[in-house]
C-alpha cells in the first residue's frame, strides 16, 4: 500500500470520529461537568472525621513572680587569698590553720633571693617613678594656679562687656577715651571676653589630661615600689581579720612576689616589704594561705536601659553559678548605677547585689545567672500564659460548654509572670479552661482530652 493511500485511510477515520463527537456533544459536556464537580467535592469537602484536640488547664491559686534574668560575675568573697610580696625563701611561718589573726599580724618571713644587680635596678626604677610622679603633681598644681588666673580674666572681661553695654544703652561715653564707643571698641571688648573663655576652657581640658597623667604616674610608682619591695627581706602581714585556712607553705619553700589587685566594692592598698598582698579578688599566683573573714559576697550584673526602671534596691534575686551545679543561692539588690555604659549603641547599667547564703565554694570571677524579682503576688487566681487570648480589644480565655462548643470568656488580668498570668475577674478557682487546640485525625495524647464542636464567640487572635 502506498503512502498516499495510508494518509487517505487515516483522514477518513478521523473524519468519522469528529462526526461522532458532534452527534454526542451533550454527552461529553455532561461528563465534563460531573468530573469537575467531583473534583471540587474532594478538594473542598469538610472532613467530618477530623477531631479537635484540646489541651485543658485548671484555674488555680498560687504565687506569680515576674523577674529579669541576666548574666553576672562574682566580685568579692569573704576569703582573702594571701600571697607573698617578696620573691625568695620562706623562713619562719607564724600561723597555723584555725588561728585567728588581726590586721597587721605577722604571717610569715621571706628572705629575698634577688641579686645585687636586681636590687639596684629595681631601686633605680623606683626613684625614676618617684621623680615622674612629683613632676606630674607639680605640673598639675601649676596648671590649677593658671586656671584660677584664667577664671579671673573671664570675670574681668565680663565686667567690661557689662559696663560697655550699659553705657552704650544710656548714651554715655567710653571712660577711657571720653568719646562715644566706636564699633571697633565694642567688638574688641566682646572679643576679649570670648578669648578669655576659650583660654579657660583650654586650660580646664589640659587639667583633665594632667589628671590622667598623674593617675598613670601614681600607678607606675606603686608598681615600681612593689617591684623594689620584692627584692627586700621582710615579713608578710595580714590585711584582714579572720581565721587562717589552707596554709600551704613551710620553712624553706620558694615563693614569688605577687602584686595586689582591687575589686569594685573593696580596695587593697599597695603593699610594702612588710605587708601582705592579699585581697578579695583573684591573684596572679596561688594563695599561700587563706583568711576567712566576715566580709560579704558581692556580685555585679548589667541591666539594659529598657529594664533598669524596674529594678530597685532591696529586691530579691536567685543566683546560679556555672561552676557550682545543682545549687541555688540568694541575694539582695544593694546598689544601682545612675550612669549607664554605652557599648556599640547598647546602654546598660551596673547593678550590685549582696549574697545572703554564700558558701566557701564561691570564688571571685565566677560567672553567674542572676534572676531579679521585679514583681510578686501571692495567693492569687492564675492561669498559664498560653491560655490568655486577645479578644475584642481586651483579654479572654476559651472554655468548653457542655454541648462541646468552645466560646470565649472575657477576663480581667493583673500581673503577667514568667509562666502564669493573674486573673482578677471572669473566672473562678478550679474552673476548666483551654490552653490550646489542634485538628487531627489521630487519637488524643494522654495529656489532652478530645472533643468535637464549633468555635464560638468570635475569631481567635494571637495574644
Amino acid at each position: 500500500m502506498t503512502i498516499m493511500k495510508r494518509i487517505k485511510m487515516l483522514r477518513d477515520k478521523f473524519g468519522k470520529i469528529v462526526e461522532y463527537i458532534k452527534k454526542k456533544k451533550f454527552f461529553f459536556i455532561a461528563l465534563a461537568i460531573i468530573l469537575i464537580a467531583g473534583g471540587s467535592y474532594f478538594i473542598f469537602k469538610d472532613d467530618s472525621t477530623a477531631t479537635s484536640q484540646y489541651t485543658y488547664s485548671t484555674v488555680t491559686k498560687g504565687n506569680i513572680v515576674n523577674s529579669i534574668t541576666e548574666s553576672g560575675e562574682i566580685l568579692s568573697t569573704g576569703n582573702i587569698d594571701v600571697t607573698s610580696t617578696i620573691s625568695g625563701t620562706v623562713g619562719d611561718v607564724y600561723v597555723n590553720n584555725g588561728d585567728t589573726v588581726a590586721i597587721g599580724q605577722k604571717l610569715f618571713y621571706v628572705t629575698s633571693t634577688a641579686t645585687d644587680e636586681e636590687v639596684a635596678s629595681a631601686y633605680s626604677q623606683y626613684l625614676t617613678a618617684v621623680k615622674n610622679y612629683n613632676t606630674a603633681e607639680l605640673g598639675k598644681k601649676t596648671l590649677e594656679g593658671q586656671i584660677e588666673s584664667a577664671k579671673q580674666s573671664v570675670y574681668d572681661a565680663q565686667d567690661a562687656v557689662d559696663e560697655k553695654n550699659e553705657k552704650v544703652a544710656s548714651g554715655e561715653n567710653n571712660p577711657k577715651t571720653n568719646e562715644p564707643y566706636t564699633q571697633n571698641e565694642q567688638n574688641s571688648i566682646d572679643a576679649a571676653l570670648n578669648s578669655a573663655k576659650i583660654s579657660l576652657e583650654s586650660k580646664e581640658m589640659e587639667l583633665e589630661n594632667y589628671d590622667q597623667s598623674l593617675a598613670a604616674s601614681s600607678a607606675s610608682l606603686k608598681s615600681a615600689k612593689l617591684a623594689y619591695d620584692a627584692t627586700q627581706d621582710g615579713v608578710v602581714t595580714s590585711t584582714g581579720e579572720g581565721i587562717i585556712q589552707n596554709v600551704s607553705i613551710t620553712t624553706g619553700d620558694t615563693v614569688t612576689a605577687s602584686g595586689s589587685s582591687q575589686t569594685s566594692n573593696s580596695s587593697s592598698t599597695g603593699s610594702t616589704s612588710t605587708s601582705s598582698t592579699s585581697s578579695t579578688s583573684s591573684s596572679s599566683s596561688s594563695a599561700l594561705m587563706t583568711i576567712k573573714t566576715s566580709s560579704e559576697v558581692w556580685l555585679k550584673t548589667e541591666i539594659s536601659e529598657v529594664d533598669i526602671q524596674k529594678i530597685n534596691t532591696d529586691q530579691s534575686a536567685t543566683i546560679t553559678l556555672d561552676a557550682i551545679a545543682d545549687k541555688e543561692f540568694h541575694a539582695d539588690v544593694e546598689r544601682i548605677d545612675t550612669t549607664g555604659t554605652n557599648s556599640s549603641g547598647v546602654v546598660t547599667y551596673n547593678v550590685y547585689l549582696k549574697m545572703t547564703d554564700a558558701t566557701d565554694e564561691i570564688r571571685p570571677g565566677m560567672t553567674s545567672t542572676v534572676s531579679i524579682e521585679t514583681e510578686k503576688k501571692e495567693g492569687v487566681l492564675m492561669v498559664p500564659n498560653a491560655a490568655i487570648k486577645s479578644y475584642k480589644g481586651g483579654k479572654a480565655v476559651q472554655i468548653q460548654n457542655s454541648d462541646g462548643s468552645v466560646v470565649y470568656q472575657v477576663v480581667e488580668i493583673g500581673i503577667e509572670g514568667d509562666s502564669f498570668t493573674e486573673i482578677t475577674s471572669g473566672l473562678t478557682e478550679e474552673q476548666t479552661i483551654l490552653t490550646s487546640n489542634t485538628a487531627d485525625n489521630t487519637t488524643s495524647a494522654t495529656s489532652s482530652q478530645s472533643s468535637t464542636g464549633t468555635m464560638g464567640g468570635g475569631m481567635m487572635m494571637g495574644r
